[in-house]
């Protein structure tokens, strides 16, 4: 039995149903946030009916340590918090049966400024049980040589991808829809641009309005997905939509501070034309994918690992840095045989049977030992 550990976030949904309907529900175990009850569960909107796999509150705690205890193995899907490390550093075997999903900013942490006490507590319990675990599961795979760097890793490295609404033939064909129209799209109408996917200072919203300034005079609306973020994100969030108005104008503006179900974002996301991810790290990948998928042109910086990681699969992303470079008309032109390539390897790299047999790798590796 595998256990996953996991905060509710947008994907958690994804996650849970990717494992309920590909692997067998006594393998594995949902520990996450809340009570798992139709009422708690609603935001991230699981529902869990006779069968499916279980899921239980790591509130529950004598229930908690005992799964532990019997596992074979423990998956952490982001280390945000030192509660769920402290738990497991109690035997090194827990620690050795682990796997770290480096989901980005729970390594890029370790540069912030000024960072919290929650953050500081969570830092120093990564490098004193970091180099334990037994494997690390890099998103980007340069991420890993960073968490080699920065907290001692020396687990047996297993790169894995998320699943995403991608994997819903719903979704995909209103994407596929949304790409066709963008392609007969008037001149005449606004073009929609979205900045960053959180209110989190590593968006760096500043930086890309500034960049973006340059066409404030033209048809355009900016989309701003500001509704979740680290603790006190609603500060930050209020910050960029002023700085944004002030230089645009209020009816350019549309700020997206409330939470949306997954169906309700894809759908929002598939109405943006081009989408300009300042990041400094490795983040927004799900958002990125999602908008290759729907025919968006994406901007990234080219000092990211996750330039490097898309580069390096052949996908034609544009670099953010080029943009106060660009006229309008440049910004605006999405080249019809980048985009093809782009939906072609969003399609390769988001199929559901690769995307089954990448977590049977990783299953079988954590359960056997065997790379």
């Amino acid at each position: 039995m595998i256990v996953h550990i996991i905060g509710q976030t947008l994907y958690t949904r994804d996650m849970y149903e990717f494992i309920n309907n590909n692997f067998c529900h006594s393998d594995h175990v949902f520990m996450t946030g809340k009570a798992f009850d139709a009422d708690a569960i609603a935001p991230i909107g699981l529902g869990r009916k006779n069968g499916d796999v279980n899921i239980i509150s790591p509130k529950k705690i004598f229930t908690y340590l005992k799964i532990l205890k019997k596992c074979d193995g423990i998956i952490i899907h982001g280390i945000f918090s030192p509660k769920h490390l402290l738990l497991i550093a109690l035997h090194k075997k827990w620690l050795k049966k682990a796997c770290w999903i480096i989901w980005g900013g729970d390594i890029y942490v370790h540069n912030k400024e000024n960072k919290t006490i929650k953050e500081k507590i969570t830092d120093f319990v990564k490098k004193k049980t970091a180099p334990q675990i037994g494997f690390i599961a890099p998103l980007v795979d340069k991420d890993y040589n960073l968490a080699q760097k920065w907290y001692g890793v020396t687990g047996v490295k297993v790169p894995i991808n998320y699943p995403t609404p991608l994997q819903n033939m719903r979704i995909i064909q209103m994407l596929s829809r949304a790409s066709d129209i963008k392609e007969h799209k008037s001149d005449k109408e606004a073009l929609n641009i979205m900045i960053g996917n959180s209110a989190t200072e590593t968006n760096c919203h500043m930086e890309a309005i500034d960049a973006l300034a340059q066409y404030k005079s033209e048809n355009i609306k900016i989309y701003l997905p500001l509704s979740y973020g680290f603790s006190g994100y609603e500060r930050y969030a209020q910050e960029v939509i002023e700085y944004a108005e002030s230089i645009f104008g209020k009816n350019k503006i549309i700020p997206i501070c409330n939470k949306m179900a997954s169906d309700e974002y894809c759908e929002l996301l598939s109405k943006i034309d081009v989408a300009v991810f300042y990041n400094n790290r490795q983040q927004a990948m799900g958002n990125i994918a999602i908008m290759l998928e729907a025919g968006a042109k994406v901007y990234i910086r080219d000092d990211t690992n996750m330039w490097n990681h898309y580069i390096e699969r052949g996908y034609s992303l544009e670099n953010a840095f080029d943009i106060s470079k660009q006229s309008f008309g440049m910004f605006a032109s999405y080249d019809i045989s980048k985009k093809e390539i782009n939906v072609e390897l969003i399609k390769k790299y988001t199929n559901p049977d690769n995307l089954k047999v990448k977590w049977e790798n990783l299953f079988e590796v954590m359960l056997t030992g065997d790379k």
